[in-house]
């Protein structure tokens, strides 16, 4: 595995362990066309709910869609071709938490800065 092979293999494990994540340090990183939301109860509402508006799509369904082609196949390396499962690294890449995904191909995230001043651990914490 060439030098640049690994860096690109070994990103997205680098990135769980930066301050990047969940800093919403970096807006511009998000993908076009993201919508960004500040409500916490409606990004808990798009990424849990099997009920959402018409312009939504049921987010684990959107995810496992994703991954699915690659679970019975040797075809890993083909992986950041897959539009969602890109537009998931930038998204946390940029320091957002992803939440749903709007028809249309556009992914939503939620800033979680308007969590400062709430602790540590309350996007995790919250109840689903």
């Amino acid at each position: 595995m060439s030098d640049h092979d690994l860096s690109w293999v070994l990103e997205p494990v680098r990135l769980l362990f930066s301050e990047r994540l969940f800093s919403a340090a970096h807006p511009e990183a998000l993908p076009n066309g993201t919508e960004v939301l500040t409500d916490l109860d409606r990004a808990m509402l798009l990424e849990n709910s099997q009920e959402l508006p018409r312009e939504y799509r049921i987010w684990q369904d959107v995810q496992a869609n994703a991954v699915s082609p690659f679970y019975c196949t040797d075809a890993y390396a083909t992986i950041s071709m897959d539009p969602v499962l890109e537009a998931l690294f930038q998204v946390y890449h940029a320091g957002f938490y992803p939440c749903g995904w709007r028809r249309g191909n556009h992914i939503v995230c939620f800033d979680p800065s308007v969590l400062e001043g709430h602790g540590t651990g309350c996007l995790l914490d919250y109840p689903v």
